[in-house]
């Protein structure tokens, strides 16, 4: 189902190099409203978190160098920066050591159909455009859910409302995911008491991708 070759391209170090030095700047990325179709995905983390407390802790899935977690520095939670590539763990690592006086950060190596944490031990779990380049948005998303105690915000592949599997690949790097089969799914979580409800959120459309915001409310 899922593409692990796409998956391990990230050990190669001047690949995560390169995907820092698009996103940019980690300040320009928060000011700069529209850079990679993000405002919305920033605006969901800042509604999510104001019904936090000091001291959750919160985990991003698929972290990357780290400039959305950048935006949760100055805000009192325990930090996880989860990723497969440990050289995009290095990159947060540096940014954060250089320019943050914030020391509730904590690196994690693993996959994120697989997260090596217990059931429940964070507060908020989200991951951002990470499925869509490799698949397995329900393996992933149900991981999140057993390591969370509040929220869960998944964002990243089409959302398709005709695909009847819950993963199918569309792109050479990008995947889709089967609105009603999720929908099942999570309709079948709230039947049993895990989770307690679920909505979209808007997001900018790109010219491909029909791009939602996912929260699950534990």
């Amino acid at each position: 189902m899922t593409s692990k070759e796409q998956h391990t391209s990230w050990l190669d170090r001047k690949k995560c190099e390169q995907l820092r030095e698009r996103w940019g700047d980690y300040d320009e990325f928060l000011k700069t409203p529209n850079i990679l179709n993000k405002v919305d995905v920033l605006k969901q983390l800042d509604l999510i978190t104001s019904e936090l407390n000091k001291g959750d802790t919160i985990i991003e899935v698929g972290c990357g160098a780290g400039h959305f977690l950048w935006a949760l520095k100055d805000k009192g939670m325990n930090l996880i920066a989860f990723d497969y590539s440990p050289h995009m763990l290095d990159l947060v690592y540096e940014q954060f050591k250089v320019r943050s006086s914030q020391t509730n950060l904590s690196l994690m190596s693993g996959s994120c159909w697989e997260i090596e944490l217990p059931d429940n031990y964070v507060d908020f779990s989200y991951q951002v455009d990470v499925c869509m380049h490799i698949g397995g948005s329900w393996e992933s998303i149900k991981e999140m859910i057993r390591i969370s105690k509040k929220y869960v915000m998944f964002t990243g592949p089409s959302f398709d409302e005709s695909l009847s599997k819950m993963d199918k690949k569309i792109g050479r790097q990008s995947w889709a995911l089967s609105v009603p089969e999720l929908e099942n799914m999570l309709n079948t979580m709230k039947d049993r008491n895990i989770i307690k409800d679920y909505r979209y959120e808007k997001r900018n459309r790109t010219k491909t991708y029909n791009h939602r915001i996912l929260i699950v409310e534990i």
